[in-house]
């Protein structure tokens, strides 16, 4: 049996939350602000935004990722779902956090050019 908590499941929830914290950083600043439409759910709770004006999409995103992780648990293997049940829970969590900092700052990033607006995000989400 595999013990819980080793070092190397620790380092790999460590840059879990790492990635996921740069991830929504460049969501909450970049591309939310600007209507950025990028694939996957956070692409869809965007255009959800849009459509019932003004729909959080940190809680779309955790709605749409847990409908998809009770699909994904049928077929993925049990370590590899609860990695990505953590990072599919922690990405809307910190997005509000980012939502409540990005409120609190004077910045405005919603007003930059959008092909640098595309070229930060992408930056920085490592896309």
């Amino acid at each position: 049996m595999k013990a819980l908590f080793t070092k190397k499941r620790i380092l790999e929830f460590i840059y879990i939350t790492c990635g996921v914290a740069i991830a929504s950083f460049a969501f909450s600043f970049f591309l939310n602000p600007n209507n950025i439409v990028i694939g996957g759910i956070s692409g869809i709770s965007i255009i959800i935004k849009d459509l019932t004006g003004g729909y959080n999409p940190a809680t779309m995103i955790l709605i749409l990722n847990v409908v998809l992780l009770l699909i994904g648990l049928v077929f993925l293997g049990k370590d590899f779902f609860i990695k990505t049940a953590y990072g599919s829970i922690m990405f809307p969590v910190f997005i509000w956090l980012f939502d409540f900092i990005y409120q609190i700052i004077a910045i405005d990033f919603s007003q930059m050019d959008m092909i640098l607006v595309i070229v930060f995000s992408a930056i920085i989400m490592g896309s």
